[in-house]
C-alpha cells in the first residue's frame, strides 16, 4: 500500500508540475486554494512551493528513515 500512496504523490507533483508550466505558457496565474479560499499566484511562486513542499517531505520521510 506504501508504494500505491508513493506513486500517487509523485503523479500529483507531475500533475502539478504541468499545471504551472501551462500556466507559463500561457500567460496565466496558478489558482490555489489556500486559508479557505482561492488565490491566484505566479507559475514562479507555485513551483517554489511545489520544491518546497517536495523538500519537506523528503526531509520527513529521511527522519523517518533514520528513526527506523
Amino acid at each position: 500500500m506504501e508504494n500505491v500512496l508513493e506513486l500517487a504523490v509523485q503523479a500529483f507533483d507531475i500533475s502539478t508540475r504541468n499545471a504551472i508550466e501551462l500556466s507559463r505558457r500561457t500567460g496565466t496565474p496558478v489558482i490555489i486554494w489556500e486559508d479557505g479560499q482561492t488565490k491566484a499566484i505566479t507559475p514562479d511562486e507555485a513551483e517554489q512551493r511545489l520544491n518546497a513542499a517536495i523538500e519537506k517531505r523528503r526531509l520527513a520521510q529521511s527522519k523517518l528513515a533514520d528513526e527506523s
